[in-house]
């Protein structure tokens, strides 16, 4: 009966995949066709007038697929404008990989380029540093303009958004908007941005430099500590505790090297189902990582120890908080409380719309929206995005937003790295059955893929001088 629902289970995956594809090619050619049929309705902008902006906060998964999709479809009179401290896309998925392997920190940060942008441009955009990557010169394009702002969005009106620029310390700027997405993500607990900058789950520094030369100093941590206590059993602590025991080979009895997790649940990955939380728990043990479950960790690290809540005390000389993320929110508290959850997230309706009569022309999507995803991941936070640009580009053109999410359970799947050749794929449904694919992969993941699928050569502008070390 079992192996009956996984074989229904494949044919429902690979029928998700093929509507995706469509769906995916077709949104951004309809905005189009609709911007060149119906732009003759909006008059030029007049001497002096300045273009309403719809405005993005935040650019990874959701907002830079947001960005791609408005940008180029807006009629005349309207710029997209995108707000972003960093200087390069985050690609955090590799992370907890590169804050092992020595080397390719750098291809963690990806040079943001959207599609219609001047090679010129883009050439000189990808070559600066920390800006490398920013957009704000784009060419005005005859359907709108792009302003991509190197800033953090600190404040909030109903039209106007708040940023304090990127170095620049006492220069804010005031940008007024008539549509708005927060796509703002989740953030790492403030205790790992103080210990390891956010890594390996989040970084705090906002250009690459900086960003690479943090990750260096976690690689170096990682390969003088002795006794590493890692807290958390989710993906982030999984894929670090096994690529570091891989990477240091702590089954040799030679190494002096342990490594221990700690999980407050019954088994690791406990968002998944139980394949998925064997394969993790097999995994760690096969690679020599200790790990205890339903336990806490209790406070810091004293006299080389730290203590659990169920009494007994770990050796350890390095302490790697990997217990979640908390999404970042704040930016709306002060103007809607009552859109917050108990736990932070955004309450937003199908639309994606906040949900609050009162802000129908505000969105919200990706980690930081309660949207009910029971495993929120950059793939979701796409597809969510791709919803919030519709119904963006609908409102812009005078129509009601009715496009709705309705999550999906194929975009949970995760490949779950054991170590540095070894991975799984998972794929389940709302039924609970599962489908593990075990697989081999390369030291970088998918990171050469990620630079294509964002519009950059792969690791164009990394010093070469730094070769990668296997």
């Amino acid at each position: 009966m079992e192996q009956i629902k996984r074989f229904i289970l494949f044919l429902r995956l690979t029928g998700a995949v093929a509507r995706l594809a469509v769906s995916l090619g077709t949104t951004a050619i309809r905005h189009k066709l609709t911007t060149a049929s119906k732009s003759s309705s909006f008059p030029p902008l007049g001497p002096g007038e300045e273009p309403k902006n719809v405005a993005i906060i935040g650019a990874s998964f959701a907002g830079v697929w947001a960005a791609r999709q408005l940008h180029g479809a807006l009629p005349p009179g309207y710029r997209l404008v995108v707000i972003e401290p960093h200087s390069h896309f985050h690609f955090t998925w590799v992370f907890p990989r590169f804050c092992v392997l020595e080397g390719h920190e750098k291809k963690a940060f990806i040079p943001y380029y959207l599609k219609g942008v001047s090679d010129a441009h883009a050439e000189a955009a990808a070559a600066r540093e920390p800006r490398g990557g920013d957009l704000e010169s784009a060419e005005k394009k005859p359907n709108g303009q792009l302003r991509w702002i190197q800033g953090r969005a600190t404040s909030l009106t109903k039209s106007s958004i708040t940023v304090q620029l990127v170095g620049e310390s006492e220069a804010t700027e005031e940008v007024p908007y008539t549509h708005l997405l927060i796509a703002t993500g989740a953030m790492s607990k403030e205790k790992s941005y103080r210990e390891t900058g956010g890594l390996p789950s989040r970084m705090i520094e906002n250009d690459r430099a900086a960003a690479a030369r943090r990750m260096k100093e976690m690689q170096q941590r990682i390969k003088s500590s002795k006794r590493i206590v890692i807290v958390g059993g989710g993906a982030a602590g999984v894929e670090l505790a096994t690529d570091a025991a891989t990477r240091h080979n702590i089954t040799d009895e030679g190494s002096g090297k342990k490594i221990v997790v700690v999980h407050s649940r019954s088994a690791p990955m406990h968002r998944f189902g139980p394949r998925l939380q064997k394969a993790a728990l097999d995994g760690l043990k096969k690679v020599g990582v200790e790990v205890v479950l339903e336990d806490r960790v209790v406070g810091d690290i004293e006299d080389g120890m730290v203590s659990l809540k169920s009494g007994k005390t770990v050796e350890c000389d390095f302490l790697i908080d990997c217990a979640g993320q908390k999404p970042a929110s704040s930016i709306l508290s002060p103007l809607a409380p009552q859109c917050l959850t108990d736990s932070g997230h955004i309450k937003i309706r199908p639309t994606l719309q906040l949900d609050d009569d009162e802000f129908p022309n505000i969105y919200s999507c990706g980690d930081v929206a309660d949207t009910k995803f029971p495993t929120p991941n950059g793939r979701s936070a796409s597809v969510q995005a791709g919803i919030a640009a519709e119904n963006i580009f609908s409102s812009v053109w005078g129509k009601e937003p009715t496009s709705k999410y309705v999550p999906s359970w194929v975009d949970g799947h995760i490949k779950l790295t054991l170590g540095l050749e070894d991975c799984v794929l998972h794929f389940g449904d709302e039924n609970n059955t599962e489908l593990l694919f075990p697989k081999k992969d390369g030291p970088t993941l998918m990171a050469e893929d990620a630079w294509r699928k964002m519009g950059a050569k792969p690791y164009e502008g990394i010093d070469d001088a730094e070769k990668p070390k296997l």
